[in-house]
């Protein structure tokens, strides 16, 4: 499946970072037996807030962008504003187009 990684001008998860933020969270945050994370996201055009789509993401606290799939942010409306290469575990490389994108994390924003 094709995919634009998108990323907003500040890190996603420094929304939850402050307690009071963590405690909204709360029930909203779903632990499988192996570990992972997920929340709910709402993810719009920076531009348009209107336009927006709603999916629970895996949580990667170390991740400096995030993925989604290129249907979605042309059903948005949110542009490329580059090309970024990215380096992947096998030491091979990818070309992928990045935009902007306001994230949302369970209901959190800033």
């Amino acid at each position: 499946m094709d995919a634009c990684l998108i990323a907003e001008r500040r890190p996603m998860l420094r929304a939850v970072a402050e307690p009071e933020a963590i405690e909204r969270l709360g029930s909203q945050i779903k632990e499988s037996p192996i570990g992972e994370v997920r929340v709910p996201v709402r993810v719009a055009n920076p531009d348009a807030p209107d336009r927006s789509w709603e999916a629970e993401f895996l949580v990667d606290t170390g991740a400096t962008v995030s993925v989604v799939p290129v249907d979605v942010l042309n059903d948005l409306c949110v542009e490329a504003i580059d090309v970024a290469r990215f380096y992947l575990a096998d030491e091979s490389s990818i070309l992928r187009r990045v935009g902007l994108a306001r994230f949302v994390v369970a209901g959190v924003s800033r």
